[in-house]
């Protein structure tokens, strides 16, 4: 790890945004030729004081065929697209620490949800979280737009809520939160008149960890506080269970009340009133290790319109459900096409030929009823998919990503030609 003298470093606070998109600009180039293990950057401050830095970044192309099944006469997506992200990660005297992540040139961010420097959302540089842990005696208070992680990628992943938590260490194994989060808030306009735009959320969890053991729940309600607003409640879970060279992965995602159903549903959702029947879905994988290779198998089952939320990065079944993947060949969330119900089951295998290079392959069918959106309206839809992935580690700070699909329609609606869907990515990924 690198030490750079205090005097070196500018310590006018107000100054400190302009001086770290500079020092990205400085930095980057000659970060990205070094190995991982050198290229943490350590700024030393005033007493207890510290600053590291670290990012990454990513450069690809992709090529999509037929995502639309043959239904339009030039269905095809060419990119090439970069990021490069910042991270900022501070600590205080007395336990105090604040974290931010910057993001620069991300033209591959299908959600833009982060604060635009110059309030401009066609900016290419922007912050993708900030946000601040102050200890409180045993309690930590967790408060800012957050990096949220959770499960095996069924729910969320990767997303950015605006929070106010709360943590406490019960012992070493058991945790347990409560926090407060902002999804929607009123404009100005708004607050001086009688609508209140806000969408609110509560929520409370408790989390177990052993080298063995790794388990999670969270109970949350929903406020929607607009005129004809719905609240409801989620109760979501994961585990992770490993036994000699056995790990079981699962995960439940469970919401209650009328948030969920029926025309007052957010974006998303089934538009007609699913008969009364909760929305939920289910995830449950199998990986076994024998020396370089690994075998998947799994399954997941997605009722009563149930859509994946913010980060789409679930994967474990086919990276034909991963919408917001580095390959960029993901066709829709989990869920996403049916208003009744879904599920997939599929397997896989890894095998590690060198220390540098891993190849990857899996096999996947889809079934789901009353498809909507991509795949029209009515009747049942079923797809067999095949996925293949080659990882090349160039380096210690660089792999190179070779990944491909293929979905083969067998049963669409009336009206659609059943043509296969197919993709081809590859990319650059750099640690530094």
């Amino acid at each position: 790890m690198k030490e750079i003298k205090a005097s070196t470093v500018r310590r006018r606070y107000a100054r400190l945004p302009l001086a770290l998109a500079l020092g990205a600009m400085v930095l980057t180039p000659a970060l990205i030729g070094l190995g991982a293990s050198e290229t943490e950057a350590s700024v030393a401050g005033k007493g207890e004081t510290s600053i590291t830095l670290s990012g990454d970044a990513r450069l690809r192309g992709f090529w999509r065929e037929d995502a639309k099944f043959g239904n339009v006469d030039d269905d095809q997506n060419r990119q090439l697209q970069h990021r490069m992200r910042l991270y900022f990660d501070a600590k205080a005297a007395g336990g105090t620490s604040l974290h931010a992540r910057l993001l620069f040139a991300a033209n591959d961010s299908a959600d833009r949800a982060m604060y635009q420097w110059g309030g401009d959302r066609n900016s290419n540089v922007g912050t993708d979280y900030f946000f601040v842990r102050v200890p409180v005696g045993d309690v930590t208070v967790i408060a800012g737009r957050q990096a949220g992680y959770w499960g095996h990628k069924l729910k969320s992943w990767d997303s950015r809520p605006e929070r106010l938590t709360a943590f406490y260490r019960v012992n070493e194994e058991v945790s347990a939160w409560t926090y407060y989060q902002k999804d929607k808030e009123a404009s100005p306009a708004d607050l001086t008149g009688v609508k209140d735009d806000d969408q609110t959320r509560y929520a409370v969890g408790m989390r177990y960890n052993t080298p063995d053991l790794h388990a999670a729940v969270q109970v949350r309600h929903t406020e929607a506080e607009w005129t004809n607003g719905n609240s409801g409640q989620e109760l979501f879970a994961f585990t992770t269970y490993k036994v000699d060279a056995l790990t079981v992965k699962a995960e439940v995602d469970f919401t209650f009340g009328d948030r969920w159903k029926g025309p007052n549903a957010p974006a998303g959702t089934p538009t007609g009133d699913p008969v009364g029947s909760n929305v939920y879905a289910m995830f449950l994988g199998l990986e076994y290790a024998m020396g370089d290779t690994t075998l998947t198998a799994g399954g997941v089952l997605a009722k009563n319109g149930w859509v994946s939320g913010g980060g789409a990065n679930f994967d474990y079944i086919t990276m034909f459900y991963n919408t917001d993947g580095g390959h960029g060949l993901g066709h829709s969330n989990v869920g996403w096409n049916s208003d009744d119900r879904e599920y997939a089951i599929g397997v896989g295998a890894s095998h590690k030929l060198s220390p540098e290079l891993t190849l990857g392959g899996k096999l996947a069918y889809l079934n789901g009823k009353d498809g909507r959106r991509n795949l029209g309206t009515g009747d049942n839809w079923k797809m067999a998919t095949v996925d293949a992935s080659l990882a090349y580690k160039i380096n210690a700070s660089t792999t190179y990503h070779v990944d491909g699909i293929y979905a083969k329609p067998s049963s669409l609606p009336s009206g659609w030609e059943n043509e296969p869907y197919w993709g081809l990515s590859h990319r650059f990924e750099i640690a530094f």
